[in-house]
């Protein structure tokens, strides 16, 4: 996976919290931040401090595998 640059990962972050269907406060959970320095990452206004952009990617991208299980599993199950 190709680490986005500065300028395009406001972008990333959004897109990628959206495909997983979270809001941002779930995010800011997951990542140990607060929500609005997940709302300033995706406005561009600050770029992250305690966690690197390919760090923050990373972790939302173990997120979204686990995601995926449980999708599979779940339309795996008898009804």
């Amino acid at each position: 996976m190709k680490t986005p640059t500065p300028a395009n990962f406001a972008d990333a972050l959004k897109a990628t919290r959206k495909k997983l269907g979270l809001n941002q406060a779930e995010v800011a959970t997951f990542l140990d931040v607060s929500p609005r320095a997940i709302w300033k990452w995706e406005n561009g206004i600050a770029p992250p401090l305690a966690l690197t952009a390919e760090g923050a990617l990373a972790r939302l991208a173990i997120l979204k595998k686990a995601h995926a299980a449980n999708r599979k599993l779940s339309k795996n199950l008898p009804l």
